[in-house]
């Protein structure tokens, strides 16, 4: 819980405000298997509240609601929640307004130390391997935020095979002068395999096949009037690739890669990594024919003192998304300094322009 005032205010009623947080486990759950991983789920009830308060009221924003806790292999959790959301004239929360909402929140323990090895020996069942990471980018006439959550949820077999399902989910914001701020969303959903291809050209490991579900979704963000027809809005881009198969090395989708890389030594590496994507799209907002696919290639070069000399390009047709991008940096188990320069593919109504900048990363 967090009670303060205002060291400054501007265009706000509000004298102080509150941050509060409550949680009550009401039921725990007998431990069970699923596969290899032991699970004990917890029943919980949780409250929030995000206040702005003057003289005569409390103006909060409320979520309170269930929420079921599914904790797994390596420290990972799944969170399902569901959540009555209410403003009552919370100032940073714009309109009175109420809703219910479902979501599920996944987290996970940062061991960049085991996650490679783990993708190919981990144990078996439900949310064994979740990872991401955050970027932030400048340039000289834009800001980039983006952030990239990967979950292998649970595995299955068939015909002997270990099928694991896997979501992925990327959200993309970029700012810049002119009215041109937008941000995207983009989710992926499938089952993968590991099959015993290992070669020269998967680094001696199993290459990872994938068949999935992709959606893209781009909207702009607090355009000017003069921007929006009267009595309109903007148009948002959507892009759909189903069934898509994407064919990948071990470590293309890890920021950790193979943690024996970051050794304190200096050595030449001449390390690939690769992915190549084919699918079809069936609904969109940009006229492109198909097929839609990309062909991505990750070149770690060299390492000095632990830190890895890498550089990495993305070249797509069709409704693959994004266009192209080519980024180049140094990278450490944790997070790099990188330059990344990139065409999205949106519309010119949502961006304008090639976007380049330079900025750090966090593995999540």
């Amino acid at each position: 819980m967090a009670v303060n005032g205002f060291a400054h205010r501007r265009r706000l009623d509000a004298d102080w405000w509150s941050d509060i947080h409550l949680a009550w486990r009401v039921y725990g759950f007998a431990e069970r298997e699923m596969g290899e991983t032991k699970v004990q789920p917890w029943l919980s009830l949780e409250a929030d509240v995000e206040s702005a308060n003057d003289e005569e009221k409390v103006h909060g924003h409320y979520r309170i609601g269930p929420v079921l806790e599914l904790p797994s292999a390596n420290g990972n959790r799944a969170r399902f929640r569901a959540q009555w959301w209410a403003n009552d004239g919370n100032p940073f929360y714009e309109d009175r307004s109420s809703s219910l909402l479902l979501g599920v929140e996944v987290s996970a323990s940062l061991d960049t130390d085991k996650l490679y090895d783990a993708r190919e020996n981990r144990p078996t069942g439900w949310l064994p391997l979740v990872w991401g990471q955050y970027d932030l980018g400048y340039g000289g006439e834009r800001s980039i935020q983006r952030t990239e959550l990967t979950a292998e949820f649970h595995d299955s077999e068939l015909f002997d095979q270990l099928l694991t399902g896997i979501l992925t989910y990327e959200s993309r914001q970029e700012y810049r002068p002119g009215d041109y701020d937008n941000i995207s969303y983009t989710v992926s959903i499938g089952a993968q395999a590991r099959v015993g291809l290992a070669s020269f050209f998967s680094q001696g490991q199993p290459l990872v096949v994938g068949l999935e579900y992709l959606h893209r979704s781009a909207h702009v963000l607090a355009p000017d009037a003069d921007r929006v027809p009267a009595g309109e809005t903007l148009p948002h881009n959507s892009i759909n690739l189903g069934p898509r198969l994407r064919v990948q090395t071990l470590g293309w989708d890890l920021p950790y890669r193979d943690p024996g890389i970051y050794a304190a030594e200096t050595r030449w590496l001449n390390r690939f990594d690769w992915r190549l994507t084919i699918g079809h799209d069936f609904h969109h907002s940009r006229e492109r024919a198909n097929p839609s696919g990309q062909v991505g290639l990750n070149w770690d070069a060299a390492a000095s003192r632990g830190c890895v000399l890498y550089a990495r390009g993305l070249g797509s047709i069709g409704n693959e998304t994004p266009d192209w991008q080519v980024e180049t940096g140094v990278r450490r188990p944790r997070g790099k300094l990188f330059f990344r320069y990139e065409r999205y593919g949106l519309e010119s109504w949502l961006a304008r322009g090639n976007a380049a900048v330079g900025g750090i990363g966090f593995a999540l």
